[in-house]
């Protein structure tokens, strides 16, 4: 085997995994019962591409230093196969909302590529195209922000990239950071705290907030329920321990105390308007996605007045219908937040990557790349 001959299977292999994983997420991004049959053909010409260049790739063997890189490629093509195996055959196309094999199925299918991106962000410094496709998307063309995540942190005992804390996928109440290659301790982080939804767990939807991170400089924290999802109806349970993570993670990290926002998807943004009310909550900014605004005591509805709010909803959401979100929007204005809202006309009940870089301009982190003679951090 020369090294032509791998370069080329690699280039194939890769070009093919990674156009696999943004349909993946365009899917992502519309799935809804109405129109599966659209996204499963949508896929479907994915596959065979695939499959092929995996493994003419698997064929060729690895030389000994970049066996470990190898079989993190392969195993990542190989997580992402079964994922789409997964998806094609969820059904005929006419899924109902949570039969046996209508939309839990392609849930579940879609979380699977979690593991791809596991395999795939190590090799993040060592391929360009992973490193880009780890970057939301205005940032890809940086070659400087690529190098700088590269470089790592000026002081090589700092802790960056991911970091577990109790945080297994058999295990519930830990939580997964993620902190930036470039990381200083000169300078004071934004932070994000994101909340899975219902059934979730903090590994997989830390990945939802990752490219955005890279970009700009920013800690992601999250966080997994102690439950199947978070506690509504004994807050203090999850919310303290959401609480006392931010303070762990503000005495290891210089943490930005104007800047910690609490967002979430589903049951995680209804949990972060809950948990965003408590008297001692340490969040200055809420995003909550596609949630419900739960019923506000008397005490929460005084920490309302003046708190900058985000609040997304799809029109097309069959879980919790757009009118739940309009209500809230006439509920918390009245209460005084400072509150933006967003309803998506093409957003069922899915997480819209493509309004975290609005939440980020409004959160006060623009997307600020580096450029020649730049010595400071994004």
């Amino acid at each position: 085997m020369s090294n032509e001959q791998l370069t080329e299977a690699v280039s194939d292999q890769l070009r093919d995994l990674l156009a696999t994983l943004e349909g993946f997420d365009w899917v992502g991004r519309r799935l809804q019962p109405a129109g599966i049959g659209h996204l499963v053909d949508s896929l479907r010409p994915m596959q065979a591409p695939l499959a092929e260049s995996s493994a003419r790739l698997a064929a060729l063997g690895w030389p000994e230093h970049l066996a470990e890189d190898g079989a993190r490629l392969e195993r990542a093509g190989h997580i992402v196969l079964q994922a789409l195996e997964s998806f094609l055959g969820g059904g005929d196309g006419s899924a109902t909302m949570f039969d046996g094999s209508g939309m839990l199925q392609y849930y579940r299918a879609l979380r699977c590529r979690v593991g791809a991106f596991e395999e795939l962000y190590p090799l993040a410094n060592v391929l360009v195209p992973v490193g880009r496709y780890f970057l939301e998307a205005a940032a890809r063309d940086s070659n400087l922000l690529l190098q700088r995540l590269a470089a790592g942190p000026e002081d090589p005992a700092t802790h960056v990239g991911f970091v577990d804390v109790d945080n297994g996928r058999g295990t519930r109440g830990g939580f997964t950071l993620y902190v930036p290659e470039y990381y200083t301790a000169e300078r004071s982080w934004p932070l994000v705290v994101a909340l899975h939804g219902g059934s979730g767990h903090g590994a997989d939807f830390v990945w939802s907030w990752l490219g955005e991170a890279r970009s700009r400089g920013m800690i992601v924290l999250s966080p997994t329920a102690q439950g199947d999802t978070w506690s509504m109806f004994s807050p203090s349970l999850d919310g303290g321990a959401i609480e006392a993570m931010v303070e762990n993670v503000s005495r290891r990290w210089s943490v930005d105390a104007e800047r910690i926002l609490l967002t979430g998807m589903s049951d995680g943004g209804t949990f972060s308007l809950i948990a965003g009310f408590h008297e001692t909550s340490p969040f200055t900014h809420l995003a909550p996605m596609c949630g419900v605004l739960p019923p506000l005591s008397v005490e929460a509805r005084e920490r309302v007045a003046g708190l900058p709010i985000y609040l997304v909803h799809g029109t097309l959401d069959w879980m919790f219908p757009a009118e739940v979100a309009r209500m809230a929007n006439d509920e918390l204005s009245r209460l005084g937040a400072a509150i933006t809202y967003r309803e998506i006309a093409d957003l069922s009940h899915t997480y819209p990557r493509e309004e975290n870089a609005a939440i980020a301009d409004w959160f006060g982190v623009p997307l600020d790349l580096p450029v020649e003679g730049d010595d400071e951090p994004v």
